[in-house]
Order: structure tokens, then sequence, then C-alpha cells
């Protein structure tokens, strides 16, 4: 064998660097960063598409409330998709012990989408079709007796999503902001802070600082509907706006991160686990 820089002769074509310095399953982390950058930036037009139907009652968005609540179907559809495709790579591609921060911290966001999807699905069953709205002649109800687009559908199951979202987001930054060593190879580097091979914590970080905002905004918005909080603090309260479209903004930008993190090639190698 012969080896020089068009790497060995007899071993073929010279290796993916990426793959070489040991980054599991990277093909499938790209796809889930993808899924992931889509899921973010259809929930955060979902929150743009809410405020204007909450704040402009003549708008396009109040007269046909199910675009926003397609547009949240969507998302939710890709945060549950990108999840099983995340607990495939953590079960099969870097096998994670059942007890470990990783693999429960991205079991707890695999439950999470499923409550996410709850809340669309049962908006447009509210609504009973996309053109319930401002196009019709007639007072239209939905099947419970509300009036087009004055029902949320099971608010409670995004509040029930998001707070376990957010806890699994503490379990992962748990997991993976332990220190690097030679028993922990895929552990936080403390020594090269902003190294390639942390990527994945400072994502992660990211991720958690978003959820807090989903968290809060969320909150708001419900113990307000439920008149446990003033209703002036609820969904039409600026703030909460502000928090929902930050959170899904930086949603967005963590996914980035990863996706930076998986394709970027990276010599020094990275062995890094990505709850």
């Amino acid at each position: 064998m012969k080896d020089g820089l068009l790497g060995s002769i007899n071993d073929g074509p010279p290796k993916d660097p990426r793959k070489a310095a040991g980054t599991p399953g990277l093909d499938q982390q790209v796809l889930i960063s993808w899924v992931f950058i889509f899921a973010s930036i259809t929930l955060t037009l979902g929150f743009i598409f809410l405020q204007i139907f909450v704040h402009e009652p003549t708008s396009y968005f109040a007269a046909w409330p199910n675009v926003a609540n397609m547009t949240f179907m969507a998302s939710c559809l890709a945060w549950l998709a990108g999840f099983m495709l995340l607990q495939h790579w953590v079960v099969y591609a870097v096998a994670l012990p059942v007890c470990s921060g990783g693999f429960i911290g991205c079991s707890l966001k695999l439950v999470a989408a499923v409550f996410f999807n709850m809340q669309p699905i049962s908006s447009m069953w509210e609504e009973q079709a996309a053109t319930a709205g401002a196009g019709s002649s007639d007072p239209m109800t939905t099947h419970t007796g509300h009036e087009p687009g004055t029902s949320f559908g099971f608010d409670w199951s995004n509040l029930t999503g998001i707070c376990l979202f957010h806890t699994g987001n503490v379990f992962s930054v748990y997991s993976m902001m332990q220190a690097q060593t030679p028993e922990n190879p895929a552990g936080f580097n403390y020594r090269e802070l902003w190294s390639h091979a942390n990527l994945p914590a400072w994502g992660m970080w990211v991720y958690l600082l978003a959820t807090t905002f989903l968290v809060t905004a969320n909150a708001l918005a419900f113990f307000a509907d439920e008149q446990i909080i003033a209703d002036e603090y609820g969904l039409g309260w600026p703030l909460t706006g502000w928090f929902q479209v930050i959170g899904g903004s930086l949603l967005t930008i963590g996914s980035f991160v990863y996706l930076y993190w998986s394709t970027a090639t990276n010599a020094n190698g990275c062995a890094c686990i990505t709850p």
C-alpha cells in the first residue's frame, strides 16, 4: 500500500475527514438538522401569523384562522419526524444507555412532539374548515359552539409539550456539559470552549434558551385563558408575542449550529454526542 496526498492506492478515494474523525451518523445528522430548521422557521411564522390574527381583527389571518393552524401543523409534524429520526440516531448510531441524560432528554422531546400536534389538529377541528371566517354571510359556529377563530383547540397540550421539550433540553445540556476525559471522549472540552467539538453543546444551550422563552409565553397564554392571571397578560400581551417569536428564532439559530457542526469539515476530530 502506497500512501500519499491522494490517499492509499488500494483504499480508493480519501475518506470524508468528518466521518474519519469519529462523527457518528453524519448524514443522518445533516438530515435531522434540515428537518429542525424547517420546523423552527414554520413555528416562527406561525407565531407571527397568530399575533397578526390577535392584534388585527380585520386581517387576512383573522378571516382565515386555519392558515396559522396549518402552519403550526406543518411545524409540529416536522418536530415529530425530526425527533423520531434523532431517537433512531441516539439508539442505533451512538447507542446511548437508556439511563443516560442524552437518551432521557431525546425521549422527552419525542413525547413533547406528540403533544405539540394535538393543539393545531384540535384547533382546525374546531374551525371545521379552512374557509370558516369573514367570507360567510351567515353566522357560523364550531361544533362546540365557538365562533370561528375564537377557539385555539387543546391549548393545554401545547403547554405540556413545551414543558417536556424544555425538560428534555435540561437533561441534554447536563449530559453534554460533562467534562471530556479519556473515558468520555464525547464530553465538553473546557480547555477549548469554542472548538468544533463543542458546537453541539452550544447549540443545545441555544435550544434551552429558546424553550425558556417559549415556556414563559405558553404559560402566560394558558393561565390568562384559564383566568388564573389577568387576561391582559395573555396572548394579546406584546411581551407574550415577542417571547414566542424570539423562542422560535432561537430554535432556528440552534438548528443552524447543528447543521454547521454536521457539515463543516473537522480535521481535528469530533466524537460529539448530540442528544
